[in-house]
């Protein structure tokens, strides 16, 4: 047994016992992600770290949404262009791939901003 089965385990009481609270964080996880895909840094940045977190942190309170089935789309490949997600100028507003009613494919969007590591051969490991 892990801290991430635990973590795990007790987010899955949440989700039984209070769902309100466990849609709340889902609504909040949801609109902290970006629109270009994965979730920001401190600068407002998308960033490969956070968007682990994120992901894994939406993946235990909305397990439903990293299923195959609720994938209908997952087999079409999703590409972006890297110049998209070079760090922009920082800004007061940020765009967001979220919205409080929870209907975002985040798992989606973030396949776009996964795919310009590609193989992440060149990524170092933290």
């Amino acid at each position: 047994m892990t801290l991430k089965d635990d973590l795990l385990r007790a987010a899955g009481r949440v989700r039984r016992h209070r769902p309100e609270t466990a849609q709340g964080v889902g609504r909040y996880l949801r609109a902290a992600a970006l629109a270009a895909g994965g979730f920001p840094n401190r600068a407002g940045q998308a960033d490969l770290y956070y968007t682990v977190f994120g992901l894994q942190a939406l993946a235990a309170v909305e397990p439903a949404a990293f299923e195959p089935a609720a994938q209908a789309d997952a087999a079409r490949p999703v590409r972006a262009a890297p110049h998209e997600f070079e760090p922009a100028a920082p800004s007061r507003v940020r765009e967001h791939a979220g919205t409080f009613d929870g209907q975002v494919d985040v798992a989606r969007q973030t396949r776009a901003y996964l795919a310009t590591f590609g193989t992440g051969e060149d990524l170092d490991f933290v």
